[in-house]
């Protein structure tokens, strides 16, 4: 963040934004954060983007842009009489192995000939992005940048998992910084999350992860993590099941009603046109309710039987 516009942020202000605010496109990603804030003493909002994708997104900052005008849409309706529109920064962090190579404003998305005649360029959004490419940062430097040891831990776990490198080695390795999460109020908490992404995102064996850690952390810690990371895995199992046994649930349902409404047509079939052919019969069993449903239409005004599937 450019560091005029961090230190006309007070930061004490930052909260989540009000859920009302909030784009239904971002409750659905628990990647993305709307947040309030107070820049330059005027009401500001923050969009945190966090970009999960192996590769940039092409179209970036349109897509943050439709946010923003949905965002801005929803502030007017939550606020009758509003006349002033807060301005939204859009922060994305991106921690893919290859770095970010998609533009980084609205500007980049149009041709040299537009950016480069003003006249036509004056019509184009600003739109700029402010990326954090994690992937091209070192661990150290990482470090450098952030104050609290969870907001530390995360982006060096950001970067080296989607570069395949979180290890047990890794772990050792940053085993000061992982105390330092714990022992700080609301640190076991986050260092579940944390783990719990661990464990969803790489290779990991859930047996090796709690050897290493075991030696890193008080066992009472340990215990509580445990029992909430493998809750957290039983009820992701769970959910998958049930998931799974709708869907069949669907699928028999479906079938079933296919089959009934097969029947229906071919008794129609055969008082309209007489005994019906077996490739008609074999070809009526194993449609969609769609093709069921517009044969049946066509039974009462086609003049032969053939005519019905044309």
């Amino acid at each position: 963040m450019p560091p005029e516009l961090s230190r006309a942020i007070d930061w004490s202000t930052l909260r989540l934004a009000d859920s009302a605010l909030v784009d239904p496109h971002l409750a659905e990603r628990r990647a993305d954060l709307l947040f309030s804030v107070l820049v330059n003493g005027a009401p500001a909002l923050l969009h945190l983007l966090l970009e999960h994708r192996s590769t940039p997104h092409a179209h970036m900052p349109l897509r943050l842009l439709g946010y923003q005008v949905r965002t801005w849409e929803r502030c007017i309706a939550h606020t009758p009489g509003l006349a002033e529109l807060p301005p939204i920064i859009p922060v994305v962090v991106y921690h893919g192995a290859s770095g970010w190579t998609a533009a980084r404003s609205m500007p980049e998305l149009f041709s040299p000939s537009v950016r480069e005649f003003e006249a036509l360029r004056r019509f184009v959004p600003a739109g700029d992005v402010l990326l954090f490419d994690v992937g091209r940062e070192t661990d150290e430097a990482l470090h450098d940048r952030v104050l609290t040891a969870l907001g530390q831990l995360v982006l060096v776990a950001l970067k080296n998992v989607s570069a395949s490198r979180v290890s047990t080695e890794w772990i050792g390795r940053h085993a000061a910084l992982i105390a330092a999460v714990v022992m700080a109020p609301g640190g076991v908490a986050a260092l579940e999350v944390l783990l719990r992404y661990l464990l969803e995102t790489t290779e990991y064996a859930t047996d090796e992860l709690w050897s290493v850690l075991r030696s890193e952390l008080p066992t009472e810690t340990l215990e509580t993590i445990m029992t909430t990371v493998e809750r957290w895995r039983e009820e992701g199992r769970k959910l998958a099941q049930a998931a799974w046994t709708a869907e069949q649930a669907r699928a028999a349902e479906a079938r079933g009603e296919a089959r009934g409404r097969a029947a229906v047509l071919l008794t129609l079939l055969t008082r309209r046109f007489g005994p019906v052919p077996r490739r008609i019969e074999n070809r009526v069993q194993r449609a969609s309710l769609a093709s069921l449903d517009r044969w049946a239409a066509r039974v009462l005004t086609a003049s032969s039987i053939e005519q019905v599937f044309e």
